[in-house]
């Protein structure tokens, strides 16, 4: 039979493979898995995996969505080694991106899928209590306010990723992002002061994901 982890980097196979061992075995309901996949002609291009732990005529299935982030992975990373804010970069990601300033315990940017995506504006943002914590459906507030402290301790090139429910200003309605946090800027004393975020929709791969459940 075909071995679907055959087309993961081989640096990355086994520890994949591990990681969909484990969430069959401990009956874990989500997991977002992140690897990049082996072309035929040699060249790579990252995924992200979302995955949803089912039964199948009594069997244990998992539902994946696949997701490829090559592009916007690489205007990330770009964005996070500049030693200035490339404002025009930040622009042209498909993603929602903001920087939280813990000094001024305010947002400093947001690119404007902002607007596109949730229909406030950068003003509208700092003036809301708790700011995107706030708009956030009540079940992952707390998850928000964790991550936010957790944030403050990790390590440059370090990332922290989660998946939450974002309310827009229009229709009131949730959208699901994938969020990835990594320090931006630290002061003189080693201190961060400023986080990178990025916001991925995938609304739709989670409704996807629930018609198929269904």
């Amino acid at each position: 039979s075909m071995d679907p982890f055959k087309i993961v980097a081989d640096e990355q196979r086994e520890d994949v493979r591990a990681k969909v061992s484990d969430q069959v075995a401990k009956g874990k309901d989500h997991v977002n898995y992140s690897y990049q996949l082996e072309g035929r002609n040699g060249q790579r291009r990252d995924l992200e995996v979302l995955t949803s732990l089912f039964r199948y005529n009594d069997r244990p299935a998992i539902l994946a969505s696949v997701m490829d982030t090559t592009n916007q992975n690489a205007i990330f990373h770009q964005l996070r080694e500049s030693q200035y804010f490339n404002e025009k970069l930040a622009q042209t990601s498909p993603n929602l991106i903001v920087i939280f300033d813990y000094t001024t315990m305010t947002y400093t940017y947001a690119n404007g899928k902002m607007q596109e995506l949730l229909g406030h504006t950068l003003k509208a943002l700092n003036n809301t209590q708790d700011g995107l914590t706030g708009m956030m459906d009540p079940e992952d507030q707390a998850k928000s306010r964790r991550i936010f402290q957790e944030n403050r301790q990790l390590a440059d090139g370090a990332m922290n990723q989660c998946e939450l429910r974002v309310r827009t200003r229009d229709s009131g309605s949730y959208r699901w992002f994938l969020v990835i946090d990594t320090p931006f800027k630290r002061n003189a004393n080693g201190e961060l002061t400023q986080v990178l975020s990025t916001f991925q929709d995938i609304t739709e791969q989670k409704a996807r994901e629930q018609q198929l459940k269904d």
